[in-house]
């Protein structure tokens, strides 16, 4: 017979008995209700359970009286109660532990989380499974109530699944510990205050492990990835193409030495709005794809930087990765995916829209085109072909070392003129390999008033390949300061026979093609 208890009461220990409600909603506040009354044996910080069955037509309310507690309580369900428990069960505080689905009622039951995505203190509600080594499917619908809610996979490698739909205002949170992994399958996700994963690893669609299959997404606002280090690195798996919305910021907060957050690709494509940080990102691939993923970067706009490194998976195919919308990408990190020289045929930068700047290392062939720029002070290891955009060495001024350039007659060569130091006051290209300017624009902007006879030396070519075509200005080039209008001759076999070099001169001097 089923213990009868009132609507609201206090667990401060195991409940061995039956737990029945009846027609009243069930209110359950772990601990004791005063901080000044005895501690209870597991401290503020305890594990709570229900051991039996749990009667009621009208749903839970869990809470805990403990407001400021310096750590988190647990309340588990062991029992099935899909035929005797439902209605909505809310948790405003603590996490609650179930050991399959049924735990906690029928399918239809509505789980709200509304108590924050914070570890550690009482402004934390969540779900996790109770036990380790096993893969769970947790089938209920969620609610993220305006406060958010986290979903955790703590020791022994847990593994939830959550198939039915989450949706709500507030945030997902997502903690855990080395390889415990949350997974989402449901395509009609759509909460809407964003993802944090502060732990373990999130994974969004799965092809097949622990017989899961399936595709899914996550909801609507900001992503970041931010471990606390240690067992706790952060992870965001993306397993299908539609997972993230185009729109959608990526911070990736905490990278090595501290801990290891990444964002790992398994898609075909994945496409986000912005990128940066300073964690990881890994371009995979899965069995029977011929290429790594693609990804593509910018369609929010915005301009942001990243400072950590990209790379493919160790035995994966290669990876490329899309610049597109009208922001500035920053890349100051060594950036290694893409294949190169591993396979005959590497993966690829795109620049289609906006800037990218590349302070640090890229090693793919680089390709600018449609209206877009390519500029920085780092390295771009491969070839740099620019068809329909902007060269434009560095982020002001600055040095950028490229492999083979090739320029089409609709591209820009930009460089900006401070002064006559290199790299410092003017920008310079170094070509490690041959140079084809292919009759394209060079667009000069003197920052200052040149002497008659200041020098500089924009393309610094390597060996002694000659250049191979001119800009479309031929010999002489003209720019403006302050409304005056500055010449220069442009040679392009100065320096050590190959280079290309502008003198200034007084405006209107014949320039004499030999």
């Amino acid at each position: 017979m089923a213990k009868t208890f009132k609507p609201i009461f206090t667990i401060t220990n195991r409940i061995t008995a039956p737990i029945d409600f009846g027609d009243n909603e069930g209110v359950i506040y772990l601990g004791y209700p005063y901080h000044s009354e005895p501690a209870i044996p597991w401290g503020r910080t305890g594990s709570y359970a229900l051991s039996n069955k749990v009667y009621g037509t009208q749903g839970l309310t869990i809470g805990s009286h403990y407001a400021g507690n310096p750590g988190p309580r647990y309340l588990t369900f062991y029992a099935d109660n899909s035929t005797c428990l439902t209605g909505t069960i809310t948790i405003n505080q603590g996490e609650v532990q179930y050991v399959t689905s049924e735990s906690l009622g029928p399918d239809s039951n509505l789980i709200v989380l509304n108590g924050g995505i914070g570890e550690g203190n009482c402004s934390y509600a969540g779900l996790t499974p109770l036990f380790p080594n096993v893969y769970v499917t947790n089938r209920h619908p969620i609610w993220l109530g305006p406060e958010g809610g986290t979903l955790s996979a703590r020791y022994g490698y847990r593994h939830p699944t959550y198939t039915g739909k989450i949706s709500g205002p507030g945030m997902l949170g997502i903690t855990g510990h080395g390889g415990c992994t949350v997974t989402l399958l449901n395509d009609g996700n759509d909460y809407s205050g964003g993802t944090y994963v502060r732990g373990g690893q999130l994974r969004v669609g799965c092809t097949s492990e622990g017989g899961i299959t399936g595709t899914g997404k996550l909801g609507s606002g900001p992503v970041t990835i931010a471990g606390s280090g240690g067992d706790q690195s952060a992870g965001l798996l993306i397993w299908s193409t539609n997972a993230i919305a185009p729109t959608q910021s990526v911070a990736i907060l905490n990278g090595p030495p501290s801990t290891y957050d990444r964002l790992e690709l398994y898609a075909l494509w994945t496409r986000i709005g912005s990128l940066e940080g300073n964690g990881r990102v890994m371009l995979s691939s899965t069995t029977g794809m011929s290429r790594g993923c693609t990804l593509y970067v910018g369609c929010n706009n915005r301009s942001t930087e990243f400072s950590g490194f990209i790379h493919d998976a160790s035995e994966g195919m290669p990876g490329t990765l899309v610049k597109e919308g009208s922001g500035t990408l920053t890349l100051s990190g060594y950036n290694c995916y893409g294949g190169y020289p591993r396979f005959s045929t590497p993966g690829e930068t795109k620049v289609l829209g906006g800037t990218l700047l590349v302070n640090g290392t890229v090693m793919t062939p680089t390709h600018v085109t449609n209206g877009a720029t390519l500029g920085g002070s780092g390295v771009l290891t491969s070839n740099v072909v620019v068809n329909g955009g902007t060269l434009a060495p560095g982020a002001s001024t600055g040095i950028l070392r490229t492999g083979h350039v090739k320029l089409y007659a609709n591209a820009t060569f930009e460089v900006e003129l401070n002064g006559t130091a290199v790299g410092t006051q003017h920008d310079q290209l170094k070509v490690n390999g041959w140079l084809d300017l292919g009759g394209c624009t060079l667009s000069v902007k003197p920052g200052y008033l040149p002497a008659i006879g200041d020098s500089y030396t924009i393309i610094d070519n390597d060996g002694t390949d000659a250049v191979t075509n001119q800009f479309s200005c031929g010999r002489g080039v003209a720019g403006t300061y302050n409304g005056k209008t500055v010449a220069f001759v442009v040679n392009y076999a100065g320096g050590d026979g190959n280079d290309v070099v502008l003198n200034a001169v007084p405006v209107g001097t014949m320039i004499l093609v030999r």
